[in-house]
Parts: C-alpha cells; structure tokens; sequence
C-alpha cells in the first residue's frame, strides 16, 4: 500500500526562528511576506520577509526605546537624543512595490503552481492519475525553472509526480523520479528525516512491485528505522510497518510478516481509531496472514 504525503514542515522548517528579544517584531514583517507568498512557500517568500521584517524590527526598536528610555551615545552623559519617530506599519501593496518585475513574476508562477499541486493531490486522491500527470508535470517544470533541480519543493513534487506513475502501474518511470526526490532530500534535509523516510518507503513499494525483494526490504528497513525514532510520525512508521509485512508475506517468510502486522494494528488501533479505513485494511490483512501460516504449518507453505 502507498501513501500519498505532501510535506509542509519542509517549508516552515527554512524559515529560520527569531532571536527571543525580536520575535514579537519579526513576527509581522513575516506574516506579511507568508501571507504574500502563502501559496508559493519559496525562497522568494523568505527573501520578501526577511526585507519586511526588517523595517518591523526597526519598529520594534523604536517602541522598545520610547518604553524604556533612549540609551545614551557614549561622551554624551546627560544628555537626550531626540527619540525617533514609530514607523507606520508596512503594507502588502507597499512591500510588493519594491520588488522587481522579474521577482514578481516568479511569485506568481510559482502561486500558480501551488494552486495546480493542490489541484494534483485532490485528483491523486480521488484516484484520477491519469488527470493527475499533467498537472503534476507541469508544477515540477515551474518549480525546477523558478527554485533549481535541488530545492526541496521540487523534491516534493518529484515524488508526487512518482506516485502518479506508480499508481499507473508505470514503475519505469516512477523509479527515477522517487530515486531524484531521494537524492534531494538526503543532501538539503538528511538521512533522519521523516520526508526522506516516506520517499524511501514509496521506493520500495516500486521495487516490490517489481520483484526486487532484496532491494525493497533494505529500503523497508531503513524507513522504518527513521520513522521509528521521529515524533509524530506514528501512522507513517505503521505503513511501513504493513508494506514490510506485506512483502515477506510474498516472499512466503510468514514468521516475520506477523509480528509486523500485529505491531501495525495496534499502532493503527491507538492513533487512528477502530473506524479509520487503515484500521480496517490491518484487520483484512492480518487474517490471510494467520491463514497463511496455517498452511504453512500443514505442509501447505514454508518460510524461506
């Protein structure tokens, strides 16, 4: 089983955090430039806030001195500088003024896309991939020509446009585009993270679609090992846990697939609920396991 999975904390996590004395100004100049750029969630984005954020911090400073007082340049004891003026606050029209033609243009290529990747998702899950690839091709264009073949976002968007293939049963041409998402991942967010970890996973499940046992259990092993030890990672680590326990199940290894099973149901049962389709996909699954092993047992199957 695939799990389909965008990846927003990608995005925040390139937002770097505010020193403590600054937050409360920082805070505006960035929800001027997020609420901008929401869309486009792009180093653009970042850029247009950081210059907001700025002139906010400037503000900022202006309210801390006329709070606490002015502190005196150094030689002039006793004396008061003129407190500066509060600034006006920084409208969106005014912070989207001081930007090139050409930096305008990217926002809105890139809020188009956007707009298209959550049309993909939508139409992904709805199980129309065949009306899903396009759109999917056309966002990893704009993405790899506005932010460059190794941004995060177009990892994104790399492994979506995989998953519309593997769905398709198109495993040749998922299979690279899942191995590019992987090799961005690991060099901009590393090996730890939970997104390399369900990219790894989906890779796998093309490996196994494929027969490639050996290859789609080393993958198997090392999402589950990362997702393991991730917080708030539970429902991901029980996929892989399933999808591993699915392919020993094919590789008639039935001693190893149980436990598996098992360990994904509970897990299921305690984050999802009784009444999540996951829950009761588990619960299918774990009975042909158990009949399997039976006939495993009668001479009908044996582990390898």
């Amino acid at each position: 089983m695939v799990e389909l999975r965008t990846q927003p904390e990608q995005v925040r996590a390139e937002f770097p955090t505010p020193p403590q004395r600054l937050t409360e100004s920082l805070t505006f100049g960035f929800w001027i430039g997020f609420n901008i750029c929401r869309r486009a969630k792009t180093a653009l984005a970042l850029f247009l806030a950081l210059v907001v954020s700025a002139a906010a911090s400037d503000e900022g400073a202006a309210q801390e001195s006329a709070l606490f007082g002015p502190t005196p340049p150094s030689g002039a004891a006793g004396k008061q500088p003129q407190r500066p003026r509060p600034k006006a606050p920084i409208s969106e029209n005014d912070a989207l003024s001081g930007l090139s033609p050409e930096m305008k243009e990217c926002l809105e290529r890139m809020d188009h896309a956007e707009r298209l990747n959550e049309r993909v998702v939508t139409l992904w899950r709805a199980g129309k991939f065949k009306e899903a690839l396009p759109l999917a091709e056309e966002v990893l264009r704009i993405r790899q020509d506005v932010l460059g073949r190794h941004h995060v976002a177009t990892a994104e968007t790399l492994f979506i446009l995989a998953a519309q293939y593997e769905a398709l049963g198109r495993y040749a041409q998922a299979e690279p585009l899942y191995l590019q998402a992987c090799d961005i991942q690991k060099k901009v967010l590393g090996e730890e993270h939970p997104s390399y970890a369900v990219t790894l996973n989906n890779l796998a499940g093309v490996y196994a679609s494929l027969d490639r046992h050996a290859e789609a259990e080393r993958l198997y092993l090392q999402a589950r090992e990362i997702l393991k030890k991730t917080p708030r990672e539970e429902r991901n680590y029980a996929t892989t846990l399933a999808n591993l326990a699915e392919l020993y199940a094919s590789m008639r290894q039935y001693s190893k697939a149980e436990p598996l099973y098992l360990q994904a149901r509970d897990i299921r049962k305690q984050v999802l609920g009784e009444e999540h389709p996951d829950y009761a996909t588990t619960l299918v699954s774990f009975p042909q396991t158990c009949a399997w092993q039976k006939n495993r047992r009668g001479g009908g199957a044996s582990d390898r």
